[in-house]
């Protein structure tokens, strides 16, 4: 490949040729050969000034611009389409007959690329998770706490990588089976874990309602102090009307998710984090796992859960409703 010049140097070396300066070849160095100094000087006779240096766009798109087009309208709908299904749906559509490669290139071009999918439910509505937005933005991030429950077996202790040679498997040997079920019930506020009560067996309405009453509430304060909002998810075992009351009669708020918004829960990155906590510090019984809750989940983390879900955000979304808003 030749090497590429600056337009600059062509237009000095040929300056210096025709201002009398020097020969061609005394201008030409291992910078520039003769050959282009005397097309830069033809340039300049011609028209003044050295040709502007074009850059290669290589070999056009066998796709046109309106297949462009359907292509990524496509992939915006169905982004788990594989190319060799896009050449098909190509050929079917618009007749037109192209090689894997192509669509590699443009999709590639086009700055896209294959990764892992984010699967959201399709029963979301985003009305309503418009409507949660605007009412949770009557409170502050210190007012909410989220609550819900997670629970945990010898498979939670388990690390899932392991090193081998290459070309071999990592195997570990271990008795398989899932041990007794634990529950995990905690609060989480801005500050870090609260409350939380760890049980073997599973989560129901009652041991709900009783964690509540013996071991959340007396942590929060009324309403508009902070940890006055409990915010749940409309898992059944939380919408008992009894555990509204005495919510309520606590001068606490209760506000719901809205349906398939996990997103929204700062506490499921907080059991996340617990789990990722347990493969290095294994839980063998109920007072492990609340001794990890604490230990997996500082008053940092829990400051970063909130912001994941939106919550730092929502002050903005106050400015912007209050009356006197600039």
């Amino acid at each position: 490949m030749p090497r590429w010049v600056s337009d600059q140097l062509k237009a000095h070396a040929a300056s210096k040729i025709l201002d009398g300066e020097a020969t061609a070849a005394e201008a030409s160095s291992k910078y520039i050969s003769t050959d282009t100094i005397r097309r830069a000087m033809k340039d300049i006779k011609s028209t003044g000034d050295v040709r502007p240096h074009k850059k290669a766009s290589g070999r056009p798109s066998k796709l046109p611009p309106h297949v462009q087009t359907y292509i990524l309208a496509w992939i915006r709908h169905h982004p788990t389409t594989y190319q060799d299904e896009l050449v098909e749906i190509i050929k079917s559509h618009f007749d037109i007959a192209i090689h894997q490669s192509t669509i590699s290139r443009f999709l590639d071009r086009a700055g896209y690329s294959y990764k892992l999918i984010s699967a959201q439910a399709a029963q979301r509505r985003e009305d309503d998770r418009l409507e949660y937005i605007l009412a949770i933005a009557d409170f502050t991030p210190e007012q909410l706490i989220f609550a819900d429950e997670s629970h945990f077996n010898q498979r939670t202790n388990m690390r899932p990588r392991g090193w081998s040679r290459i070309g071999e498997r990592a195997i570990e040997y271990r008795i398989l089976v899932r041990g007794e079920r634990y529950s995990l019930l905690p609060g989480l506020s801005i500050d870090g874990i609260v409350a939380p009560w760890a049980f073997r067996g599973s989560v129901n309405t009652v041991r709900f309602h009783g964690w509540v009453r013996d071991h959340l509430l007396p942590r929060m304060t009324p309403y508009p102090g902070p940890r006055s909002v409990l915010v749940l998810d409309n898992c059944v075992t939380h919408k008992s009307p009894a555990t509204r009351a005495l919510v309520e009669e606590a001068g606490c708020k209760l506000v719901f998710l809205p349906a398939y918004s996990p997103d929204f829960n700062p506490i499921e990155l907080a059991f996340a984090s617990i789990k990722r906590y347990l493969k290095r510090h294994p839980a063998n019984h109920e007072f492990d796992l609340i001794r990890s809750s604490y230990e997996a989940v500082n008053a940092d983390h829990a400051a970063g859960f909130f912001r994941c879900g939106g919550y730092e955000q929502i002050r903005r979304v106050a400015a912007v409703r209050a009356p006197d808003a600039v």
